[in-house]
């Protein structure tokens, strides 16, 4: 997700935009937000459900929910340049699916 935020034009205006001071193209994004979360939330979920089995569907919806609102609040507001967001965010979704990372 952060890949492609960085490499599709349109994600990287309404992210330019924003961290430049103006919130015009925000709208775009935040309006109507729906198909971005739903799909992205729908998609994560079934993986984790491939990925998991054994973590109880909540769990598994708990953590798809929690990835996608964290990446999105990195793409809109980026940590230092140092920091593993990647990792940062696995290491949290591990904890709420209650399973360890691999190293």
């Amino acid at each position: 997700m952060l890949a492609e935020a960085g490499a599709t034009p349109f994600i990287g205006a309404v992210l330019t935009a924003v961290r430049g001071g103006t919130d015009a193209l925000l709208p775009f994004l935040t309006s109507r937000p729906d198909p971005v979360f739903t799909s992205a939330w729908r998609l994560l979920a079934g993986w984790l459900g491939e990925v998991v089995p054994e973590v109880p569907e909540e769990r598994r919806v708990e953590a798809a929910d929690l990835v996608v609102r964290l990446l999105v609040s990195h793409m809109l507001l980026p940590s230092f340049p140092t920091a593993d967001v990647p990792g940062t965010v696995s290491r949290a979704a591990c904890a709420v699916l209650g399973v360890a990372r691999d190293p």
